[in-house]
C-alpha cells in the first residue's frame, strides 16, 4: 500500500482507543442508572397505590377488567 501513513495511523488509534473505551464505560454507567431510575418509579408508584383508599383500587380494577383503562 504506497502513500499509507502508518505512523499516523498508529498514532490516531493510541489516541482514540482509549477514548472510546471511556465513552463505552460511560454509556454502561448510564444505562445501569437509567435502569435504577427505573426501578424507583416502579417502586413508587407500586407505593402510592398501596397507600390509595380501597375504593379507589377496586373501581379501577373494574376499569382495567372491562378493558376501558
Amino acid at each position: 500500500m504506497k502513500g499509507f501513513n502508518t505512523v499516523g495511523y498508529t498514532a490516531l488509534t493510541v489516541v482514540f482507543a482509549p477514548v472510546q473505551i471511556l465513552l463505552g464505560v460511560i454509556m454502561a454507567v448510564l444505562e445501569i442508572v437509567m435502569a435504577l431510575v427505573r426501578l424507583a418509579q416502579i417502586g413508587v408508584q407500586a407505593f402510592l397505590v398501596w397507600l390509595m383508599p380501597e375504593e379507589i383500587k377496586a373501581k379501577l380494577l373494574a376499569l382495567h377488567k372491562e378493558g376501558r383503562l
